[in-house]
């Protein structure tokens, strides 16, 4: 990779909304829960009681299907320790450069900063008021029993899980820095992540039904270097799903340039 000069330019602020298909669960803290209840809360706003999505989870989700898809996962089996290590060519360094280096994926390029920021997502306030209108005030969350069969016995183990509800939704923001005049591209890279996410999960349990999502992008915000001394940007209103955008993308993308 050639050498790359560094500028802050501006930043893309993307922010649409996420939408539980099946219940949702991110474990949280399962202190002052007493023997017989809940085994895995859900993670939530210690002020408010009302359930996040941390932006870490995002991040991670988002970080793990694009490295799937571009880069190699090399699996060691070292006696029981087993442990795995990402490598990807020239074509992968785009994972790097917008989710950060990792101890066991670090290139001697210079990629710049971090690009993508992910904040927390939180419940819409008209999620709020439909769960409050048939659940009570402040409740929010189910309790899913599930049961561990014993293969030889036929012994239950039931456990009881803690789960956003299905049809909630929740706002989400992602910030895009641009340190380059050709950052913006990687906009593509962000609405693939989205997509490859909804036809995955978030969360723990996606193999037994929880964290189907569907997102929907409400608008793009473009804020050049000029906007943070005269406060005067634009906006790209979207209203579509990551798959839409995807399609337009070769249409869009100049409207995406600061």
């Amino acid at each position: 990779m050639a050498n790359t000069t560094f500028k802050f330019i501006g930043k893309h602020i993307i922010k649409g909304k996420i939408k539980l298909l099946t219940g949702l669960h991110i474990g949280g803290t399962n202190e002052g829960f007493q023997i017989g209840g809940i085994d895995n809360v859900v993670i939530k706003n210690p002020l408010t009681d009302e359930p996040i999505i941390p932006g870490s989870t995002l991040k991670g989700k988002m970080r793990s299907l694009l490295e799937w898809k571009y880069a190699n996962i090399k699996i060691k089996n070292n006696g029981n320790n087993i442990s795995s290590k990402v490598t990807g060519d020239e074509s992968a360094l785009f994972i790097l450069k917008l989710f950060g280096q990792t101890k066991d994926w670090k290139v001697d390029d210079m990629l710049g900063p971090v690009r993508f920021l992910f904040r927390d997502a939180t419940l819409t306030d008209e999620s709020k008021k439909e769960l409050e209108k048939y659940l009570g005030k402040n409740i929010y969350t189910e309790v899913k029993a599930e049961n561990s069969i014993d293969r030889l016995t036929s012994a239950a183990n039931p456990r009881f899980m803690e789960r956003v509800i299905a049809g909630s939704e929740f706002e989400f923001e992602i910030v895009m820095d641009n340190y380059t005049e050709e950052d913006y591209k990687n906009l593509k890279y962000l609405f693939e992540g989205l997509l490859m996410l909804e036809d995955s999960y978030l969360g723990g349990g996606g193999s037994r039904g929880n964290g189907k999502i569907e997102i929907n992008i409400e608008k793009v915000s473009k804020r050049n270097a000029d906007y943070y001394s005269t406060g005067k940007g634009t906006a790209i209103k979207l209203n579509l799903p990551p798959k839409e955008i995807l399609k337009r993308f070769d249409e869009l993308v100049e409207k995406f340039k600061l």
